[in-house]
């Protein structure tokens, strides 16, 4: 008689504890995309547990009761959330090497993007004027970093899912295609099948 052995199929397994919550309060996990449910759960004495799967490490966001959603890659593996409601922007997720390398890249790439916003901030104020020439050099060196740690980047996490979410962010800050094409092919192979792979080209 034929014995037929299916594979088990796995998925993620989030374990939460943070505190300042009444218990009851919903934790929900959504798509980073579009927003689509991908689990939910009820806080019990701070704790909480959200199961499901995704096809590829996703980016996602938490939210916990009213509070403002934050972002997370969600892989299918046994991960953990802890914090606290009043420091709910700094939660330690474990677990998801995506969401270290996630981490990584905010590092790197958070304070030059809030450089580069404040300085257009301030040329759009100063159009025409005496001080606008030297505010587009400032512009221009920041982007210049800002194309220097793409490619550290890259270099640094050719097998992440977050290198082509890194590219994808960034594309509009370098008019190259022969540039990005680069970076693309310096991608692992497998990382080239991801969804947002695809949507470079």
């Amino acid at each position: 008689m034929p014995v037929c052995v299916f594979a088990q199929k796995t998925g993620f397994e989030i374990t939460g504890s943070v505190t300042g919550f009444a218990d009851g309060t919903t934790v929900k996990i959504e798509n980073g995309n579009d927003n689509s449910a991908m689990g939910s759960a009820k806080t019990a004495g701070g704790k909480f547990t959200i199961t499901g799967s995704v096809e590829e490490p996703q980016l996602c966001k938490i939210t916990i009761g009213t509070e403002q959603p934050q972002y997370i890659y969600v892989e299918n593996k046994k991960m953990t959330v802890s914090g606290s409601k009043a420091n709910i922007q700094h939660l330690k997720v474990t677990g998801s090497p995506s969401h270290q390398d996630f981490m990584k890249f905010q590092e790197m790439f958070n304070p030059l993007i809030s450089s580069l916003n404040a300085t257009v901030t301030s040329i759009n104020k100063t159009a025409g004027k005496p001080q606008y020439d030297a505010l587009m050099k400032v512009y221009d060196s920041i982007k210049a970093v800002v194309q220097t740690r793409i490619d550290e980047f890259v270099a640094l996490k050719p097998k992440s899912a977050v290198t082509p979410f890194a590219l994808f962010v960034t594309a509009n800050l370098y008019d190259d295609p022969m540039l990005l094409e680069k970076r693309y092919n310096s991608m692992d192979s497998a990382t080239k099948n991801f969804a947002i792979s695809k949507s470079l080209y």
